[in-house]
C-alpha cells in the first residue's frame, strides 16, 4: 500500500521533529519545511495529500499559505496548528481556510484522527471527481 504523504510546517524545530518522527512511525511519508516560503516548492516536488501547517510559520503567512493551497491544490487537505492563546478573529479567519485545526500542545492521537478523517474525505473528493469525468464523458460521446 503506498504511504500517503503529509507536508509539515512548522516554525518551532521541536514541533516539527516531533510530528515529523510520530507521522513517520505511523506509516506516513513526511517532508518538512522550517519557514513558508519553503512550503511552496515542497507543495510542488513532494505533492503532499495533507499538509500540517504551522500558524506562526515564519517568512510567509499562513492564512496566504492556505489560499493558495485552496487556489492551486483544491484536493489538498489542510490541517492548521494553533496556540491555545491565538486571537479569537485570527484563529476563526484561519479556521475557515483551513480542513481542520488542532491547539498546541499537540495531542498525537487527536492529530491522527483527523488527518485519516480528511484523507478519508479527499478520497471521497477524488471518486467524486471521477464520477463527474465518467458523467461528462457520457455526455461528450453521444
Amino acid at each position: 500500500m503506498k504511504r500517503k504523504k503529509i507536508l509539515i510546517a512548522a516554525a518551532n524545530w521541536t514541533i516539527l521533529c516531533f510530528l515529523d518522527y510520530h507521522l513517520t512511525g505511523n506509516g506516513y511519508n513526511t517532508a518538512c519545511s522550517w519557514d513558508g516560503i519553503h512550503v511552496f516548492p515542497k507543495l510542488k516536488e513532494f505533492n503532499p495529500e495533507v499538509v500540517i501547517l504551522d500558524a506562526n510559520i515564519k517568512e510567509a503567512d499562513c492564512l496566504m499559505i492556505c489560499r493558495y493551497i485552496k487556489e492551486h491544490k483544491a484536493d489538498r487537505r489542510i490541517i492548521i496548528l494553533a496556540s491555545q492563546d491565538m486571537h479569537a478573529e485570527r484563529f476563526k479567519e484561519l479556521e475557515l481556510e483551513a480542513d481542520a485545526c488542532v491547539t498546541r500542545p499537540v495531542e498525537l492521537k487527536e492529530l491522527l484522527l483527523k488527518i485519516k478523517a480528511l484523507l478519508e474525505k479527499r478520497r471521497g473528493y477524488g471518486l467524486h471527481k471521477d464520477l463527474l469525468r465518467f458523467h461528462f464523458d457520457q455526455f461528450d460521446n453521444t
